[in-house]
């Protein structure tokens, strides 16, 4: 989240490297199988924000909004 500064890129990131993250620290396949389904059911959930990363207007960390119709922020 830091250096690119979109906090769905970062959380999309951490759960694609959940499962090495599992097997690294407990060796236990059965946890990294499951971290791998919970990632995959994760990453569908959220195609709509995938969609918006790849088409550049996803909102970055610290990006003002626009003002709606209102007038309101």
């Amino acid at each position: 989240a830091a250096v690119f500064r979109y906090s769905s890129l970062a959380a999309l990131v951490a759960l694609a490297a959940a499962p090495a993250y599992a097997w690294w620290l407990r060796g236990d396949l059965q946890l990294v199988e499951l971290f791998a389904a919970l990632a995959v059911l994760v990453w569908i959930k959220h195609h709509a924000n995938i969609r918006r990363l790849l088409a550049g207007t996803e909102p970055r960390i610290g990006a003002h909004k626009a003002p709606s119709k209102d007038g309101r922020a």
